[in-house]
C-alpha cells in the first residue's frame, strides 16, 4: 500500500508539472511574432519553401522545387479556370443558384467556419449568383464554395489552367472539400475497420483517391451522403488528418510565384479578366496597392500562401509554403502568419530582413 501511495504521489508531482509547462508553452507562444518565424525558418531549412519574383526577377528562392501540399491556395487555379469560363460565356456570373443546393456540399467544422462566415457577412439568402460562389471561394475560402465550382467547372478545365500556367509540378485536381468524407466512405460502404483506416488510405493510388473524391461530390449532390457525413468525425485523429493533407493537391513554391506574377504582370488575362479577377480575389484588410490577390491555405500540418501585388513602385509575387510534420510550430506560426505576409507585402524593411538574413547554404 505504501508503494502505491508513493507511485500516486510521484504521478501527481509529473501531472502538475506537465500541465504548469504546458500553460508556460502556451504563454510564451502567444508572445511570439512574425520574427519569430524568421527565427524558425532558419532554424528548419527543410520545412519551407519560399519563392519571390520583384518586377520580373527572382530575388529569392529557397526550396524552390519541393513539392508541398497546397490546401486550399488551390483555389486559385478554380478561379482561373472561372474567368475563363466566364470570358468564354461557358459560365454567366449572374447565373442564379438556390443556397440549399450549395448547402449540400457544406460540411459543418471541416472549413474553419468559413462557408458560414461568408453567408453572415455577405448577406447571403436563398439564391446566391455563381460570382458569389466565386467570392465566398476566394475571400472566405469556402469549400463547399469551392466544389460547387469545381462541378460546374469541370475537372479538365481546371487542369487545363494548370497545363496553360505551366505548372509541372502541379499534382492530382479533385474536390477537397467533399475529400473529408473519404474515410467515412471506406469505412461505411467498404467496410474497412477504424484502425485500418489509415493504412487503407495510404494504399490508394493518386488516380484511386481522386476518383473517389469526384464520385463522393456527385453522390453529395443527388442528396445521398448523409450518412456519410453523420461519421465526419472520424477525420479526427491525427494519422487520418496526416494522410488526408499528404494526399491534397500539391505543387512548389515556384510553380505559384511564377503563376501570379503572370496572371497580374503578364499579358495572359485581358484588362477585363484582371477587373474580374480583383472582385473575387483579394484580403479582406485594407492595403495602399494598385493591386493585391492573395490566396492562403491551412490544414493542421501545411501553412501555405501565394500573392501578386502591384503599386507605383514594383509588381511581386510571393509564394510561401510551410509544412510541419509533428504539427507543434504551426501551433503557433498560425497565429502571427498573417502578419508576417502583410508586413513582407507591404513593408520593404521586413521583405529585406526576410530575403537577407535568412542565408541557408545549399
Amino acid at each position: 500500500m505504501k508503494i502505491i501511495v508513493i507511485s500516486s504521489l510521484v504521478l501527481l508531482g509529473l501531472f502538475i508539472i506537465f500541465i504548469l509547462g504546458a500553460k508556460y508553452s502556451l504563454q510564451r507562444n502567444r508572445k511570439k511574432t512574425k520574427d519569430d518565424i524568421i527565427t524558425f525558418m532558419k532554424k528548419n531549412p527543410e520545412d519551407w519553401s519560399l519563392s519571390v519574383i520583384q518586377n520580373g526577377e527572382v530575388v529569392m528562392q529557397h526550396n524552390e522545387d519541393t513539392v508541398f501540399p497546397l490546401a486550399s491556395t488551390v483555389k486559385i487555379l478554380h478561379a482561373v479556370a472561372f474567368i475563363e469560363a466566364v470570358s468564354e460565356q461557358r459560365l454567366d456570373p449572374e447565373e442564379v443558384v438556390a443556397i440549399k443546393d450549395l448547402n449540400l456540399l457544406y460540411i459543418p467544422n471541416t472549413d474553419g467556419n468559413a462557408h458560414t462566415e461568408w453567408k453572415e457577412r455577405e448577406h447571403i439568402g436563398d439564391e446566391v449568383t455563381l460570382k458569389q460562389i466565386a467570392q465566398g471561394m476566394m475571400k472566405y475560402s469556402s469549400n463547399a464554395c469551392t466544389d460547387y465550382l469545381y462541378y460546374r467547372l469541370g475537372k479538365k478545365a481546371i487542369e487545363q489552367v494548370a497545363i496553360k500556367y505551366e505548372l509541372t509540378q502541379q499534382t492530382a485536381i479533385f474536390p477537397i472539400g467533399v475529400a473529408v468524407l473519404i474515410p467515412s466512405y471506406l469505412h461505411i460502404e467498404e467496410q474497412v475497420t477504424k484502425k485500418a483506416l489509415a493504412k487503407t488510405m495510404q494504399q490508394l493510388t493518386s488516380e484511386e483517391y481522386a476518383q473517389i473524391a469526384d464520385n463522393l461530390l456527385h453522390k453529395i449532390l443527388r442528396n445521398e451522403a448523409e450518412s456519410l457525413k453523420e461519421h465526419v468525425s472520424l477525420i479526427a485523429p491525427r494519422k487520418i488528418q496526416k494522410e488526408i493533407t499528404k494526399r491534397l493537391p500539391a505543387a512548389t513554391s515556384q510553380n505559384y510565384a511564377t503563376f501570379m506574377y503572370e496572371l497580374g504582370a503578364g499579358d495572359s488575362l485581358s484588362n477585363e479578366e484582371q477587373e474580374r479577377f480583383d472582385e473575387i480575389m483579394g484580403p479582406l484588410y485594407e492595403h495602399d496597392a494598385i493591386r493585391l490577390w492573395t490566396k492562403g491555405g491551412s490544414t493542421m500540418y501545411v501553412l501555405t500562401y501565394a500573392a501578386f501585388q502591384q503599386n507605383e513602385k514594383e509588381q511581386l509575387s510571393y509564394a510561401f509554403f510551410i509544412e510541419d510534420t509533428v504539427s507543434v510550430d504551426l501551433m503557433w506560426i498560425t497565429n502571427c502568419i498573417a502578419d508576417f505576409h502583410k508586413s513582407f507585402l507591404q513593408d520593404n524593411t521586413f521583405r529585406n530582413k526576410v530575403c537577407h538574413t535568412i542565408t541557408i547554404p545549399k
